[in-house]
């Protein structure tokens, strides 16, 4: 009687044991789950808290010079990337604005590489081996890893973000969307930039001729005054003889046309 019990008791205790076992194993499961889970929205908070924060840096320096190399250095330092470079159009070309790669002799303007901004659209290259351009000189740290990301304006591209690591397979998804993310900023930066620019320009061209207005004029006199007191500097200083007689024989069109020739001839 006593064997039989010691029986069934060990039989409950073992049922109990695969029950609490399996019940564990789904635990630490569910738990690693949720973890996993967890370091991704971290990730992702991170990468949103850094977006936003390069967006409103971005907007505290639009009229900053040195507002891309900025960007660049950030790219580099949130990524953690061996090398970027940022292109922007100029003039139909692609010009570089901002790099970390100090070669002064290295071939920026690679095709393969920039493939993605010809066809607009983002552009990764992974390889086992050492990514090194044809023709070109290999970088100091091994490339294993390209991404590409175009900067545009509505549909236009007006530039590229080309960032390398070395590391193979580096870029993910998350980093795709961070850089998308980025040049977006940089587009919209770059065109409030150039309304910024042609607005603070105005304001000190006048309308009709676009030569520099009075208020420019004294600004200019008084900084060269104050800067270099102990400099000489001379002022020509120019008049149109019986110009009242132009506007009253051939109207003020017609004056406003002479203004704007003497003006050509003036800054020719």
């Amino acid at each position: 009687m006593d064997d039989i019990s010691y029986k069934e008791l060990l039989g409950k205790y073992n049922a109990l044991k695969e029950e609490f076992e399996s019940y564990q194993k789904s635990a630490e499961e569910a738990f690693q789950v949720i973890n996993e889970k967890n370091v991704d929205l971290e990730e992702k908070l991170g990468a949103a808290t850094s977006i936003l924060e390069i967006s409103k840096y971005i907007n505290s320096n639009i009229s900053n010079e040195n507002l891309v190399p900025m960007i660049n250095d950030m790219i580099i330092g949130v990524l953690g990337v061996s090398f970027s470079t940022i292109y922007i159009k100029e003039n139909e070309k692609l010009i570089v604005k901002a790099t970390n790669i100090i070669d002064e002799n290295y071939n920026f303007y690679n095709e393969e590489y920039l493939s993605g901004f010809n066809k607009g659209e983002i552009y990764i290259l992974n390889s086992e081996d050492e990514l090194c351009p044809k023709d070109n000189k290999c970088k100091s740290i091994k490339i294993h890893c390209i991404l590409g990301v175009p900067i545009k304006i509505e549909s236009n591209s007006i530039g590229y973000i080309l960032v390398e690591h070395s590391l193979y397979g580096f870029f993910s998804s998350e980093h795709i969307s961070f850089i998308s993310s980025v040049a977006n900023q940089i587009g919209i930066a770059l065109e409030n930039n150039f309304l910024y620019n042609k607005l603070m320009d105005s304001s000190i061209r006048d309308p009709l001729m676009g030569i520099y207005n009075r208020k420019y004029f004294f600004n200019l006199v008084e900084d060269n005054i104050n800067k270099q007191p102990n400099n000489q500097f001379g002022i020509v200083m120019a008049d149109i003889d019986d110009f009242k007689k132009v506007n009253d024989v051939y109207g003020h069109q017609f004056g406003d046309e002479v203004l704007i020739e003497v003006c050509n001839i003036i800054s020719s």
